[in-house]
Parts: structure tokens; C-alpha cells; sequence
């Protein structure tokens, strides 16, 4: 036209561009293919019959690439349900991958569901994994499987844990509530009969200084204070105070009296 804008399948062309390009029908088509050499793989772009834009490969009717009129980004899919929509065209994985140049290409954080339609969140770097709110950090975990909520607790006590919980402004509270007509439980198992169950106290001194523990291999539960026996409940139910091996139904030791 007079401005020097170009149009190719129209006489009216875009003002606010130079190069304006008009499929000659409404159907699927391609506006611009590309090919590196003759009869080597090409792509195309083009626009469908849905006004969606498309990158086309070789043969011109598989969508690589998809931007809806919404603005929503497919991947695989030429139907893109969300903002980014990413699809694969078989049972296999569906997943993103994100590197660096410190990761390299192959070791790589990756966000997807796999062949068995299970949701991922894989970090194949001996890193950890992060998790936040209100812009602040909450959780984590460490590169070697302990879960950290709250604080993050680099201690060896914590590393040494699968979950570690720690508070670094506010009291330090679990839990645990079921609903109306349910029970609320707190559990602890071993897989064998000899192990033990243990609750443990601790302060900056001393990780177990009050404990609470159950046996199996001998099925007595016995408690301690100050890093001490001081009760114990036999498999018969007999307490002994003082004594691991009480010989009544109460039995004192440290005085006179045995009951």
C-alpha cells in the first residue's frame, strides 16, 4: 500500500505491520513453511480454523506448539486447558524439565506425571527441595531425605531424622484431630518382636533425657527421667518404682517397702 506495508492474500494489509499474510479460507493452513534443504524436514506455521496459532511439523497437520485466543500455551496438544498445557500423545511420561549451566543438561529438576499417571516432583541433583509461602521458606528437604518443617535444622540430631520439627519464632505444636465420632491415634510400630517404641525428650543438653519406651522382646514399657529408669510395667502388669524387675503388683525399691 501507499505506507509501504506489504500484504500477501489480501489487499487490505495490517497498518501496524509490515508483512501482512491471509490464509485464502478459514480452514487450517499454513502461512509459512521452513526447511533447511530441499526435501528435509520442514515446520510450518500457521493458523487453524479456531484462530489458534500453530507450529506445525513435517506433515503439516500435528500441532508441536499451540497459543489459543485465551492465551493458553499446549505443548502436544493443539487444546491447551491451561495457561501452560502439556501433553503427551502416548501412556509414557509427560514431564518438564529445568537445568543449568552447573547442572548440565542431564541432571535436571523435573515436574510431570510419569507412564504411571503418578504426579512428580523429581530432583535428580544431591540438592534440596524447597517449599514456600508469603514469600517465606517452610518447608524442605534435605538432599539426604529428612523432611525439615518450620526452621530449617542442619543439626546432626535432625539429619539423622526422616521429619524434624522446628519452630524459630513460636511455640513448637502437632496436632493431630479427627472428626466428630472418630478417634484421634498416634502410632508407633516395628516390623519384628524384639525392637522397641520409644518417646523421647530432650533439651539442648542431653536428646533423651525423659523417655518413654516399650519393649517387645521382653513387653514391658518403662519411663525415665533425667536419663534414668525410674518405673517400669512388666508383661504381667506388675509396676516396679526403682527396680526393673518388680516381684508384686507394686514393688518399691530404694526403701523398706514392697508391696
Amino acid at each position: 500500500d501507499q505506507t509501504g506495508n506489504v500484504g500477501i492474500g489480501t489487499t487490505n494489509p495490517d497498518s501496524q505491520s509490515r508483512l501482512t499474510l491471509v490464509l485464502p479460507s478459514a480452514t487450517n493452513g499454513r502461512i509459512l513453511s521452513m526447511y533447511r534443504a530441499a526435501g528435509a524436514y520442514g515446520y510450518h506455521l500457521g493458523i487453524d480454523s479456531s484462530s489458534r496459532f500453530n507450529l506445525y511439523n513435517n506433515n503439516g497437520t500435528s500441532s508441536l506448539f499451540t497459543v489459543d485466543s485465551s492465551g493458553n500455551v499446549g505443548i502436544g496438544t493443539s487444546s491447551p486447558d491451561e495457561r501452560l498445557h502439556v501433553h503427551a500423545s502416548d501412556s509414557g511420561n509427560s514431564l518438564a524439565a529445568f537445568t543449568n549451566s552447573t547442572t548440565g543438561l542431564t541432571t535436571e529438576f523435573v515436574v510431570g506425571i510419569n507412564s504411571s499417571e503418578q504426579a512428580l516432583l523429581y530432583n535428580e541433583n544431591n540438592t534440596d527441595m524447597l517449599f514456600a509461602t508469603n514469600d517465606t521458606e517452610r518447608m524442605r528437604i534435605q538432599s539426604g531425605g529428612t523432611v525439615n518443617i518450620g526452621a530449617n535444622d542442619t543439626s546432626a540430631n535432625a539429619l539423622a531424622s526422616l521429619l524434624n520439627l522446628k519452630s524459630s519464632s513460636a511455640h513448637a505444636v502437632l496436632r493431630i484431630v479427627a472428626p466428630s465420632s472418630y478417634n484421634s491415634e498416634l502410632k508407633l510400630g516395628v516390623l519384628n518382636t524384639t525392637n522397641s517404641n520409644t518417646i523421647k525428650f530432650g533439651d539442648a543438653l542431653d536428646d533423651d533425657v525423659g523417655y518413654i519406651q516399650y519393649n517387645h522382646g521382653g513387653n514391658y514399657l518403662r519411663f525415665g527421667t533425667n536419663a534414668n529408669e525410674r518405673i517400669r510395667i512388666d508383661s504381667s502388669g506388675r509396676v516396679g518404682i526403682g527396680t526393673d524387675g518388680p516381684s508384686g503388683t507394686l514393688h518399691i525399691s530404694g526403701g523398706s517397702s514392697t508391696f
